[in-house]
């Protein structure tokens, strides 16, 4: 594995942190609304984030759709330059960051902060499930290019086929029993906009689900476990010829 360190110029799209609640029916969602006053400084730009339903039911060779209203299911803040992003939603509160990430010393304590603001607003459960999401995006010179030049994780492949490989999609599920946590793993190919260039997606979700609920007093070492989980997964899966590209 390579040597886990800090990158001055990490190829992360896009970082979030991500806990997961169910708030009652009963909960009125213009108290997040409120919070707009508050969190005006940082974060000036509000949006309504609604979910559409739609059920179609088939029979007798007849179908028929039943579209529901809109319905709302909570507040985006946005930052003034859109990079910054904290979502308070009926279903938890999700924190993004987008290119260009900083550090995690940066965006811990600032999803923290949030999310003690939603939980003062909102008095919701346990959380079932905490994630941290880093989607990357890793560029490398083409034509030419071998993979295992760049990537320890590879996909798939019966050696006894020559043909090119033009496109591939990866997915794998990891669990850490010590961690008592999992991750999803994606590595796929992706069209880019400069024809010298490949794009390859290395997303991993580090995940702890708990359905009995995560105590809130554990939620901040669960994130910095899942935070090691997601530096072994992705220091794990590249080589230091990638690290030096964004070093």
């Amino acid at each position: 594995m390579a040597e886990p360190r800090h990158l001055e110029h990490a190829p992360i799209a896009e970082a979030m942190v991500d806990f997961q609640t169910t708030l009652p029916d009963t909960f009125d969602m213009g108290r997040f609304q409120a919070l707009a006053e508050a969190l005006h400084d940082r974060y000036p730009v509000v949006e309504q984030q609604t979910q559409h339903q739609a059920f179609l039911r088939i029979g007798l060779g007849v179908s028929a759709a039943d579209v529901k209203e809109p319905q709302l299911r909570g507040y985006v803040f946005r930052s003034a330059d859109r990079l910054t992003i904290a979502q308070f939603r009926r279903d938890g509160f999700t924190f993004n960051r987008l290119r260009p990430y900083t550090s995690w010393d940066e965006l811990r304590p600032e999803a923290l902060r949030l999310w003690e603001l939603y939980r003062k607003t909102a008095d919701p459960p346990p959380c079932t499930r905490l994630s941290l999401r880093y989607i990357n995006q890793i560029e490398i010179p083409i034509p030419g290019a071998d993979l295992t030049d760049y990537f320890i994780l590879l996909p798939g492949f019966p050696a006894d086929i020559s043909t090119p490989m033009t496109e591939f999609l990866t997915r794998i599920v990891l669990v850490d029993p010590e961690l008592n946590a999992g991750a999803t793993v994606v590595l796929a190919s992706q069209v880019g906009p400069n024809p010298n260039l490949a794009v390859i997606i290395l997303d991993i979700d580090a995940y702890r689900q708990v359905p009995d609920g995560i105590v809130h007093d554990r939620v901040p070492q669960a994130f910095s476990d899942l935070r090691a989980l997601k530096n072994r997964i992705f220091f794990g899966s590249v080589t230091e010829t990638t690290l030096r590209r964004y070093q």
